[in-house]
C-alpha cells in the first residue's frame, strides 16, 4: 500500500531514539538490513518520530502483505512447509542466513491495530513451533539479501509456491493479553531515576556477544528492580536492549530473565 511505511531497523538501535520510517521501495536504497513486520500509515510514522514515541509503544493501524512466520529450528519449519502445501496456500521461504527459516503465507487481511494478534492466534493454532514474539506492531525482521554477522550467509529464497491465501479469524479480545503487550507507558517507578543507577545505565547498550547475553539482560534487571521499575516495564525495556543485539534472544527468554529476578529478590 502506497501510504504505508516500514520501520528501519539496525543493531545500533537505541533506547529512547525515535525509529525512522521508509516506504517499501526505499529500504534497500537506505541501507536497511532490517525492517518492521508490519508498516504504518504515513501520517502514524510522523507522529512518531516527531513526538518521540518509541517503536514499542506504538498499538496503532499496521498491514502486511502477508503473513510471517519464523522458525529457529528446521524440524518445526519442515512441518510448517508440509502443512501449507497440503492445505494448498501460498507462501515463500526464506533462508535466515543461519539456522531456521522466515516463511511469507500469502494472506488477506485489511490494516488493523488488531492484526498482529490475529496474526500470532493464526500461527499458534496452525503451525507449531514458530516464534510468537514475532506479533507486535513494530517487531523487526531481517530483510532479504542481507548477511548474518555471524554465519556470513545472506537471507535468500530457498523456495516459493503459489496458492491460496489466509484467512484470518475475527479479533478477540483475549488474543491480546500477552508479553508481547507490554508498552513502555506500563506502571511507573518509586525508585530513584532510571539513568542514575549504574546497573541500568552500564547495560542498556546493546551489542554484547552471545555468550554475555543473558549477563547483561540478567544485570538490566536486578538493576530495574532496584530501581523500583514495575514488572512488566522492566520486561519492555529489558526486551528493547535485547532485540539490539545481533542475535536476539526470544521475548519468552527475556521474560523468563525478568521474572526470575523479580521473583528471587522480592
Amino acid at each position: 500500500m502506497q501510504n504505508f511505511n516500514y520501520r528501519l531497523g539496525s543493531t545500533t538501535n537505541v533506547i529512547g531514539r525515535p525509529p525512522r520510517f521508509y516506504h517499501n521501495s526505499k529500504l534497500v536504497q537506505a541501507g536497511c538490513r532490517f525492517a518492521s513486520v508490519y508498516a504504518v500509515r504515513s501520517e502514524d510514522a510522523e507522529s512518531i518520530s516527531v513526538s518521540s514515541q518509541t517503536a514499542s509503544g506504538f498499538r496503532g493501524i499496521v498491514w502486511s502483505s502477508r503473513l510471517w512466520v519464523d522458525f529457529d529450528d528446521q524440524e518445526s519449519a519442515e512441518k510448517a512447509i508440509k502443512y501449507l502445501k497440503e492445505n494448498g496456500y501460498g507462501f515463500i521461504v526464506y533462508t535466515t542466513g543461519n539456522r531456521g527459516c522466515h516463511i511469507g503465507i500469502n494472506r488477506d487481511a485489511n490494516p488493523s491495530h488488531t492484526l498482529p494478534a490475529q496474526d500470532k492466534a493464526w500461527v499458534k493454532k496452525h503451525l507449531p513451533g514458530a516464534d510468537l514474539s514475532l506479533y507486535w506492531h513494530l517487531h523487526l525482521i531481517r530483510l532479504p539479501g542481507c548477511i548474518h554477522e555471524k554465519t556470513g550467509r545472506p537471507k535468500e529464497v530457498r523456495e516459493e509456491r503459489a496458492g491460496r491465501a489466509v484467512r484470518l479469524e475475527p479479533y478477540s479480545e483475549d488474543l491480546q493479553h500477552t508479553p508481547t503487550e507490554v508498552s513502555s507507558s506500563t506502571e511507573s517507578s518509586e525508585g530513584p531515576p532510571l539513568f542514575t543507577v549504574w546497573k541500568v545505565v552500564s547495560n542498556l547498550q546493546g551489542g554484547a556477544s552471545n555468550g554475555k547475553r543473558h549477563d547483561q539482560l540478567l544485570n538490566l534487571s536486578v538493576g530495574l528492580r532496584e530501581s523500583k521499575v514495575g514488572f512488566e516495564r522492566a520486561v519492555w525495556l529489558v526486551n528493547e536492549v535485547n532485540k539490539s543485539f545481533t542475535e536476539p534472544k526470544s521475548l519468552l527468554e527475556v521474560y523468563n530473565i525478568v521474572k526470575w529476578v523479580y521473583n528471587e529478590t522480592n
